[in-house]
Order: C-alpha cells, then structure tokens, then sequence
C-alpha cells in the first residue's frame, strides 16, 4: 500500500454547513481569513476547483480546496513541536451543490488525497462518492520510543447524504504497507481516478 504523510489539514469546524452562497469562492477565502483553518492566513494562498457529479443524480457538485504559502508552512512549523510533513496530493475540501438562481449550497468538507481517489460507486455503502485513504498519528503502547505517535492509514469514503457530506470510515487503522482488501478493491493503480485540479485566483486577487 501506498503510505501517504500526516497532513494538519484538517477540517473548517467552525463553518455553518448548509449554508447558501453566491460565490462559492469568496466564501472559501473568507472562511480562510475568520478561522485561519488550519493555517494562518497569508495572501498568496493558492485555491483549485474540482468540477465532477459526486452522487451520480446527473447534476456537477463544485469542489473548492486551497494549499498553504510556503510562509504559512514555516509560520506553522515554527510553533509546532511537531515539524509538520505535508503530503503534495492531499487536499482540504468544501463541496458546493448548485441549486436555482446561480446559488450553491455548500454540504460539508472532506479531506482528499487525490493521488489515491477513487471516484464511483461504493459497494460497502451502496452509493456512489469518494474513497480515499487518510492519516493519523496515533499513540502505540507496542512502540513507547514514538514521542509524537505512530502513523496510520485508514480508508475513507465520502458520500452525500440528506443534503450534507458523510465520512464512513472503510478499514481500521491499518499499519502503512498493510494489506487490505478494502484498499485493493478501490485503490490501487488500476481503480483510482486521474484527478486534474483546476488553479483559480480569489476575485479580490485578480
């Protein structure tokens, strides 16, 4: 199994799910500028869109991630005690749903490496959506020379539900290089789709 590296992208706790916007961009880099999730803001942050119908119901779900400036990276490394490894491929996004009048409907946010995505029907769940493998850093009483944990893969899936995004979690926490059959069936080379992110520039930025 391919092993991808903890990421601190985690997710815009604070955000009203939802909720209805116009411009699905600004509202990204405003949520950016209030929370400063997960970094502090800086201007120069880079935004891509991933355009593609996420629950197969014939209609394009807008998705909306950003990457960190090198000067947030080493702002964050700084203050941490932890020197933070970020995976290149691994994105945090927010899903906007268009609805009438040019308006979308943002559902929630999901965490993405797009390098190992897999795109389309989930047996296990019996919908369509995204799977994806995620990281944590866990606690391991079997290695105590760990100061900071041990990491640990996990396939999860996202799939939309009732208007909102859903995390199902697909596998326990598996050691990286781990066999699992959970990760054969969608993540392998073969399965995975090929993901081309779309740079856009903020308007105020333009």
């Amino acid at each position: 199994m391919k092993a991808t590296l903890f990421t601190l992208l985690t997710c815009f706790c604070c955000h009203a799910y939802s909720q209805v916007v116009r411009d699905p961009l600004a509202d990204m880099v405003r949520l950016d500028k209030k929370w400063a999730a997960p970094f502090p803001y800086f201007p120069g942050r880079v935004y891509y869109k991933w355009v593609f119908d996420m629950n197969h119901d014939g209609k394009d779900e807008l998705l909306l991630a950003d990457k960190p400036t090198q000067k947030e990276r080493d702002e964050t490394a700084h203050e941490s005690e932890v020197v933070p490894v970020y995976q290149p491929e691994e994105y945090w996004f927010l899903v906007y749903q268009p609805i009438k009048d040019g308006r979308y409907l943002c559902l929630g946010g999901m965490n993405a490496d797009v390098s190992q995505c897999f795109v389309g029907y989930i047996k296990e769940l019996k919908r369509y959506g995204i799977v994806t493998i995620e990281n944590s850093v866990v606690d391991d009483p079997s290695e105590p020379e760990a100061k900071h944990g041990v990491l640990k893969d996990q396939v999860i899936a996202y799939t939309i539900r009732r208007g909102e995004v859903v995390e199902s979690k697909l596998t326990p926490l598996l050691d990286p290089d781990e066999k699992n059959p959970i990760y054969d069936a969608y993540l392998t080379t073969s399965k995975t789709a090929n993901v081309h992110l779309q740079q856009i520039t903020p308007p105020s930025s333009k």
